[in-house]
C-alpha cells in the first residue's frame, strides 16, 4: 500500500436534509435492484498502478457503469504516484446533453462499481485527495458500498466522501440512511483524507483518518456485495440555482480496500489477488498449484469445513516460526469452535503436496458421538503440516473422537509429514477428562514424518496403525501431562 500524509478533520456534526438528498434517496432503490449478488470473490487492493479494467455492465472483476459513466475512470498520476482519475465533463455529461433515458438529476451522480466476495466483504477503506479549489468549487466526490442482509436483500448504502454542493458550504459527509450528515470542511486542504466504513453487529460504522465520526444502523445488513466509487456533475436545470454548475473536473482516490471482519484477508502471494475467505482463497480459478495463500493475523471465526483440495501452500504469519521454541507474531486463528462438520474441520485431498503451515488452530465445542478432526489428511502426497498450535480449551469425555490431525490410509509413496507443532489443551485429566483425545492419528499404508512436535495435556499423542517401519518418529516431546 502507498502511504499518504493525513490531515485530523474534526469538526461540529451537523445534519442538513436537502432536496437532492432526498431525490437520491428515492433514485438508488430502484439503480441497484439489479446488482449480482453472486460475485466474484475478490477483494480490494489497489493502488492504480495499472488502469483499472472497465465494462459497461455487469462484470466480475471489472469496473462497471454505476448509472451514467463518467468522462475518465482510469489511473494518472498525481505528485510522483499512481492513483485512480475519475474526471466530470461539466459539457457534455450535463443533463441536458445526456442521451434520451439519461436526461434526470439521478445520472448526475457518475461513477463505477466493482463486485465483491459474496457473503464476507465488511469493511471499505479509501484515500480523497482534496486540493484547495475544493472549498470555493461545486464538488463531490464519495465512496459507497451496496448492502445486503442475510436474505441476499439490499438493505442499505453507506457511502462517505467530500461534498460541495453550492461552492460554498464544503463537508466531510456521511450518509445515515435517510439525510446526509455533515462534518464541516477538512481542517486542511491540499492533503489526501482517509475514509472507512464496516459493518460492526448490527451498526456502519464511518471513520475518517482513522477516527470514528459516525454510527449508524445497517438496517441488518451483513456484508458488502459491490463497491462503487463516484463523482458529482452539477450541469442540471433541475437542481436548485445554488447547486448548478458547468464545471469539469477531476477526483483523484487511492489504496482501495476491502476487507472481511476486523480486517481479516487471505492473499494468493503469486496472483497479487485478495480474498476474504480461506475457501475462496483455494476455491479462485487464478489460485493453481503451487501458489501460496497468505492468510492474516486475526481471529477467523469458521462454521463451515475448509476443504484444502489443491496443493498450494496455506500459510499464517508464523509458517517460519516454531511455537515450541520460537518467538511468535501475531497469529492467524482459525476458531472452528462453532463448526458441526461431517467428520473434518480441513480435509486434505489435494493431488499434489499441500502445506498448512503458522497456524492455531481451535476447537472448544463439546463431543457428542461424531468426529471432530481438526486436520484430516487423505491423499498421500507427500503433505507438510508445521509449525501450528492445535489448542483446545475444553473438557470432555465423550464417545466421539477428538483429533487434532488424522492422517488416513495412504497408498505407497510419501504421505505426509507433521513437524514442530504445539499439541495442548486447558485438561489435565488426561483419561477421565480430556481435551485431545488422540494428537495424531494415522492409519499408515506410506511413509509417515512425526518429528520435533511437542504434547502437553492430551490423552493420547501418537497413534500408529499399519505397516510401523514405515513411520519416522524422532525429537517429539511428550514430558508434560499426557496420557
Amino acid at each position: 500500500m502507498k502511504t499518504h500524509n493525513y490531515s485530523a478533520t474534526k469538526s461540529a456534526v451537523g445534519v442538513m436534509v436537502s432536496r437532492l438528498a432526498i431525490l437520491m434517496l428515492l433514485a438508488i432503490v430502484f439503480v441497484s435492484s439489479g446488482t449480482s449478488v453472486h460475485a466474484q470473490c475478490r477483494l480490494l487492493n489497489e493502488n492504480f498502478n495499472s488502469a483499472p479494467t472497465l465494462a459497461n455492465s455487469n462484470t466480475d472483476g471489472a469496473w462497471y457503469t454505476d448509472r451514467y459513466n463518467p468522462a475518465q475512470f482510469t489511473n494518472a498520476v498525481l505528485g510522483s504516484q499512481n492513483v485512480l482519475k475519475i474526471s466530470i465533463d461539466g459539457i457534455a455529461d450535463g443533463a441536458t446533453n445526456r442521451p434520451s433515458g439519461y436526461l434526470s438529476s439521478f445520472y448526475n451522480t457518475q461513477g463505477r462499481k466493482f463486485n465483491q466476495c459474496g457473503g464476507c466483504v465488511k469493511r471499505m477503506k479509501g484515500s480523497l485527495y482534496i486540493p484547495a479549489s475544493w472549498a470555493t468549487d461545486h464538488r463531490r466526490s464519495d465512496m459507497w458500498a451496496t448492502a445486503f442482509n442475510g436474505s441476499n436483500t439490499i438493505s442499505f448504502y453507506p457511502i462517505i466522501g467530500f461534498r460541495n454542493t453550492t461552492g460554498s458550504n464544503p463537508n466531510i459527509s456521511y450518509w445515515d440512511g435517510a439525510a446526509w450528515v455533515e462534518l464541516g470542511p477538512p481542517s486542511s486542504y491540499d492533503t489526501w483524507v482517509d475514509f472507512e466504513f464496516e459493518l460492526v453487529g448490527s451498526n456502519v460504522v464511518y471513520k475518517v483518518n482513522g477516527s470514528t465520526v459516525g454510527t449508524v444502523s445497517s438496517g441488518g445488513s451483513v456484508y458488502f456485495g459491490d463497491i462503487i466509487m463516484q463523482a458529482y456533475n452539477f450541469n442540471d436545470p433541475a437542481l436548485p440555482a445554488p447547486q448548478q454548475s458547468t464545471d469539469s473536473y477531476d477526483a483523484y482516490w487511492d489504496n482501495l480496500q476491502t476487507t472481511g471482519a476486523d480486517g481479516l484477508v487471505v492473499t494468493n502471494l503469486n496472483t497479487g489477488i485478495s480474498y476474504c475467505s480461506i475457501q475462496g482463497a483455494i476455491d479462485a480459478s487464478t489460485t493453481v498449484a503451487g501458489n501460496t495463500l497468505s492468510v492474516s493475523a486475526g481471529t477467523f471465526a469458521l462454521n463451515s469445513s475448509i476443504t484444502l483440495n489443491k496443493a498450494v501452500n496455506l500459510v499464517g504469519p508464523n509458517a517460519t516460526i516454531s511455537p515450541i521454541s520460537g518467538s511468535r507474531v501475531a497469529e492467524a486463528v482459525l476458531d472452528f469452535t462453532t463448526n458441526t462438520p461431517s467428520n473434518s474441520h480441513i480435509t486434505v485431498n489435494a493431488s499434489g503436496a499441500a502445506t498448512i503451515k503458522g497456524f492455531t488452530i481451535v476447537d472448544n465445542a463439546g463431543g457428542g458421538s461424531s468426529q471432530r478432526l481438526a486436520v484430516n489428511v487423505t491423499t498421500s502426497q507427500g503433505h507438510l503440516v508445521e509449525n501450528n498450535i492445535f489448542n483446545r480449551q475444553a473438557t470432555v469425555n465423550t464417545s466421539g473422537s477428538i483429533r487434532a490431525i488424522h492422517l488416513g490410509t495412504f497408498g505407497a509413496g510419501s504421505g505426509a509429514t507433521v513437524n514442530s507443532n504445539l499439541f495442548t489443551g486447558s485438561s489435565t485429566g488426561i483419561f477421565s477428562n480430556w481435551s485431545w483425545e488422540r494428537s495424531i492419528w494415522s492409519d499408515g499404508g506410506a511413509s509417515v514424518s512425526i518429528t520435533n512436535n511437542k504434547f502437553m495435556n492430551v490423552r493420547n499423542c501418537i497413534n500408529m496403525e499399519n505397516n510401523p517401519a514405515l513411520y519416522t518418529i524422532t525429537g517429539n516431546d511428550f514430558s508434560t501431562g499426557v496420557g
